[in-house]
């Protein structure tokens, strides 16, 4: 895998913290797309149904709420649901959740 990170600044001469920074920036970076290239195992790659559509109105840009009045279960049901689905996708987030689903080939947007 290769990786190459790429920044400019109007000014000529960047400051110790800007360096800093930018390698902090660019270390979490790589980091966090690593993981998504490097699946959990696959046991866990298993996602219910229900996590599934509550994924798949996420990357629709639905809320919980929504979703809830969809699927017709109440928008706790969901966060429930999306919980789950973000621990057996080692995600932090809705969005990271999403794309690494998206990416397994587990929901499609």
């Amino acid at each position: 895998m290769t990786f190459v990170a790429s920044f400019a600044f109007r000014r000529p001469v960047v400051s110790a913290a800007d360096r800093l920074a930018i390698t902090a920036l660019t270390t979490q970076f790589y980091f966090r797309y690593k993981r998504l290239l490097n699946p959990p195992s696959s046991r866990e790659n298993v996602l219910s149904e229900r996590e599934g559509e509550c994924l798949c109105w996420a990357a629709r840009g639905k809320s919980s709420w929504e979703t809830g009045v969809i699927l017709g279960i109440t928008e706790n049901t969901v966060n429930f649901h999306i919980k789950n689905a973000l621990g057996k996708l080692q995600s932090n987030n809705r969005i990271e959740g999403v794309v690494r689903a998206i990416c397994l080939g587990l929901i499609s947007p």
